[in-house]
């Protein structure tokens, strides 16, 4: 199936929120679909409203076609979108999420496809990744936790973990471009006030002088601020 990307998006930012939810459990990979989003199955709705519902579909009418389509000839299931709005929302997302996990997309999930697969902090870093959800880890880190996952699966649960936790301390410091842009400011304001204070131009010179040589040592960016952390080995 062909889906927009706003519907992508809508069933990445769906999936990586269930996966999380889940995080610490058991799953045949052929079941991930079905467990992930077994509360909105169960009760018809995802939004728990008709007209909203509706709206999704009508904003999704491409990808909403899409699944009617594949729903009508694969599986002889036929449901009017504005008759069970809800039951149709709750379609477009069991199949639109396996359209997108289950097509040959995650060689991880097809590795488990028959077998138990646990997810932990590893294994759903690599199923996001697989279907183009952005973990905030690098390629490389990535590459170490598909390696050790199929090796060491232990161990991959472990550097797994020391990844994201460095990776929430980067996001909740402080950001230096704005304390750089602070300390801007901050200098501006001394250079203005002392070009407009009446006083000798020797005077003037070496106090800008010394002004515009301390700006420039405080905004020069140390090895550890240009690379935060190292790559687990």
């Amino acid at each position: 199936m062909d889906f927009s990307r706003d519907f992508k998006e809508w069933l990445q930012e769906k999936i990586a929120e269930a996966l999380d939810n889940y995080s610490d459990t058991s799953v045949y990979g052929c079941d991930l679909v079905i467990t992930l989003f077994e509360g909105e199955n169960v009760n018809g709705s995802i939004l728990f409203n008709t007209e909203d519902a509706k709206e999704f579909i009508k904003d999704h009418w491409d990808d909403a076609g899409e699944i009617h389509t594949y729903l009508k000839e694969n599986l002889e299931m036929v449901i009017n979108p504005f008759d069970e709005p809800e039951k149709f929302h709750v379609c477009m997302l069991l199949e639109g999420a396996r359209e997108m996990l289950n097509n040959n997309t995650s060689e991880l999930l097809n590795e488990y496809w028959n077998d138990h697969l646990e997810l932990t902090d590893a294994s759903i870093a690599i199923l996001k990744s697989d279907i183009g959800i952005d973990t905030g880890l690098e390629s490389q880190q990535l590459a170490v936790l598909r390696d050790l996952h199929d090796q060491e699966p232990e161990l991959a649960c472990d550097v797994a973990e020391s990844y994201l936790n460095e990776l929430e301390e980067k996001r909740s410091a402080p950001c230096s471009l704005d304390v750089i842009a602070g300390e801007v400011s901050v200098a501006a304001e001394k250079l203005n006030s002392i070009k407009n204070t009446p006083q000798s131009l020797d005077d003037k010179d070496q106090q800008l002088t010394a002004t515009q040589a301390a700006l420039s040592q405080d905004h020069e960016v140390s090895p550890k601020e240009k690379k935060v952390g190292d790559i687990v080995k």
